[in-house]
């Protein structure tokens, strides 16, 4: 046995199977017909794609897909960036009726250098992990509405998955994947698409921050057009709000808008803002403008994201000065569990002893003098491995 397999049919982790553990939801994306223009034939998304293939700071998605929403079992933040990579890897053949592969080992490797040289990119994933961020994409069914035809399409994007293991002991797995033939098609006879910041989407931990800016994204290189009204249920779709939770415009705006939008805020190089519209005394509808930020404040982003995530939200909130930046480096295992730096461990991917890792820095910067600070801290947790010999 040497690999798993994701897809209609299978009998390991199949469309007839991996329902279990998902309440046999099926995940349906809507693409409403107001929201997309008629589809032509061959369109400028492949040429696009082919132009731009040198290109890792910009990923080219087709603005039809881009748009599109998850009505059920949304994805969450490690699937979409997963995606994205996928569809940056299929690039131009992302419409061929064939196979693409990626290894694990390049998936997790894979990083995004910004203008400024410093490189962005996913959390390093094990076979369980992208195990469940595939299982995630192959129940996702992706629904298109041609009123002019009056057709509607309906089809998952990714089909079929194969996780290839036998090099699972050397630390690599072989990733691959079909995409649905209605997916295909929107990206073969697409005329528009949208250039995602490829440094600011993996950065960001928020499923609804990568939501948002993925949609914003398609209507930046638009001159006369700086905002969109959404209606409250589409917000909904849009931030892939999970049916039944955030049920009042209260609670969607504090546990999903605003992080999402503090977020953009924060990393990116635009400046979105919310208003509210009521009907009466209740909030019907919600207008989204953008706005691309001055230099300074360009860099001020680009300084956000060079730093640790850890501690980001403090500093989202304006609560950063509780922390003076970052606590100090602990003295004792029990109070390096729990808190600041073991999510700094985390985040590095360390599969080294906590606390061999921990008494390790602090020996290390000792004798180097180098300062106790969460990036260099970061950057040792990750050459642990290495060092340790550990894949």
């Amino acid at each position: 046995m040497g690999s798993e397999t994701l897809g209609m049919g299978s009998e390991t982790l199949g469309m007839g199977s991996i329902s279990e553990g998902l309440e046999n939801e099926r995940p349906t994306i809507v693409i409403p017909a107001e929201k997309r223009r008629a589809i032509g034939t061959m369109g400028r998304t492949l040429d696009a794609a082919r132009h731009y293939a040198d290109t890792p700071e910009m990923i080219i998605e087709a603005t039809e897909t881009a748009r599109a929403v998850f009505i059920e079992n949304p994805p969450g933040a490690d699937a979409l960036k997963v995606l994205i990579l996928l569809i940056d890897t299929a690039g131009p053949d992302i419409a061929e009726d064939m196979t693409h592969e990626t290894r694990l080992r390049e998936l997790n490797m894979r990083k995004v250098m910004d203008l400024d040289g410093v490189q962005h990119g996913l959390r390093e994933h094990t076979r369980t992990e992208i195990r469940k961020v595939m299982t995630r994409l192959a129940v996702s069914v992706l629904h298109l509405d041609e009123p002019d035809k009056r057709e509607e399409h309906i089809g998952v994007i990714v089909p079929h998955a194969t996780i290839d293991y036998r090099e699972e002991a050397q630390g690599d797995l072989t990733i691959r994947w079909k995409f649905g033939e209605v997916f295909k098609k929107l990206a073969a006879e697409s005329d528009l698409y949208t250039k995602l910041d490829a440094a600011a989407l993996l950065a960001m931990r928020s499923r609804y921050a990568i939501a948002l800016l993925r949609h914003c994204s398609t209507h930046f290189g638009k001159t006369r057009r700086n905002r969109e009204t959404f209606s409250i249920e589409y917000l909904r779709q849009v931030l892939g709000v999970h049916p039944g939770r955030l049920a009042t415009f209260s609670n969607l705006k504090k546990w999903a808008l605003q992080p999402a939008i503090a977020e953009i805020n924060t990393i990116s190089r635009w400046t979105l803002e919310a208003t509210p519209h009521k009907t009466g005394r209740s909030v019907t509808s919600v207008t989204i403008s953008w706005t691309e930020k001055a230099l300074a404040e360009k860099h001020e982003a680009k300084a956000e994201l060079d730093r640790h995530s850890a501690g980001r939200r403090q500093r989202q909130d304006g609560t950063a000065e509780r922390i003076a930046e970052h606590p100090p480096f602990p003295d004792s295992i029990h109070s390096f569990r729990g808190g600041f730096w073991e999510t700094v461990w985390r985040d590095a991917g360390c599969k080294a002893d906590m606390e061999a890792t921990r008494t390790g820095f602090i020996e290390w910067t000792e004798r180097t003098g180098k300062p106790r600070t969460p990036q260099i801290f970061f950057n040792f947790c990750k050459g642990e491995n290495e060092r340790k010999g550990i894949r």
